[in-house]
């Protein structure tokens, strides 16, 4: 029977960042980059031309990306790419087959920017599917079926046999507590209930926001409205610059 000296874990993280908008989130990529990681993007918030300030012409070579967007003609497909990306057919870019990320290993880091706009997009295809405007007022089985797609998703990136390091951006979401009334900031995506379920497929969840000088810095303990956490504490400290790469270096050595 195993005990817990036998607990190895997983040799790759899976990271959750939580902020507002205009934070840093799509910076700390360049830090990983940084960090010697060849970097894939899920790219669903249009926001990486940022990146140019931070890379050199070669560092910008390691990093790849695919665009999902649903474009304004009523036929959303975003959403399919998204998953055929993660799940079916693996990342396919042109002529490049880089294979399924299961396939992966801890040199690669798989990054979601962002989760707020991928929920967004697996809404427009629910309704699709129903054939129903993308305008139309959304059915609590569409939240729901909507919901169960991202979750999969999340549960798929985020399970022991991905063995490359993953980091999910998105966008905060604030929900009220009926019970108490107090409001209470979590990972923005789809409906009501799944923001409040999100952060359990993470055993590192960091929120990032600029200091007073516009620094972008990680937050990695609660702080009264998110319940953040970190997997290994002893590396971490309660405000630490947002080095995500140094971050995921670190974690490799523990």
């Amino acid at each position: 029977m195993p005990n817990l000296s036998d607990y190895g874990g997983n040799t790759s993280t899976k990271l959750l960042i939580t902020g507002e908008s205009g934070a840093g989130k799509t910076s700390t990529i360049a830090s990983m980059v940084k960090a010697g990681y060849e970097v894939f993007v899920v790219d669903c918030d249009n926001g990486l031309g940022i990146l140019r300030e931070y890379l050199s012409p070669e560092e910008l070579l390691k990093v790849h990306y695919l665009p999902f967007r649903d474009k304004g003609d009523g036929k959303p497909k975003a959403w399919q790419g998204v998953r055929e990306a993660l799940i079916t057919r693996g990342w396919i870019d042109g002529a490049e087959n880089f294979g399924k990320i299961d396939s992966w290993g801890p040199e690669r880091v798989l990054v979601i920017d962002s989760l707020s706009f991928a929920g967004k997009y697996a809404i427009n295809f629910v309704l699709n599917q129903n054939n129903q405007p993308l305008d139309a007022r959304i059915s609590p089985g569409e939240w729901g079926d909507a919901g169960r797609a991202v979750e999969n998703i999340i549960a798929h990136v985020t399970g022991e046999h991905i063995k490359c390091n993953v980091v999910v951006l998105t966008h905060l979401r604030y929900l009220e507590d009926e019970s108490s009334g107090i409001v209470n900031a979590y990972p923005s995506c789809v409906g009501a209930s799944l923001p409040t379920i999100i952060p359990r497929y993470f055993n590192d969840w960091f929120f990032i926001k600029r200091n007073k000088d516009g620094v972008p810095m990680l937050r990695t303990i609660p702080n009264g409205q998110m319940m953040l956490k970190g997997s290994r504490p002893k590396l971490l400290k309660a405000e630490m610059p947002a080095d995500v790469g140094a971050i995921l270096r670190a974690y490799e050595k523990v």
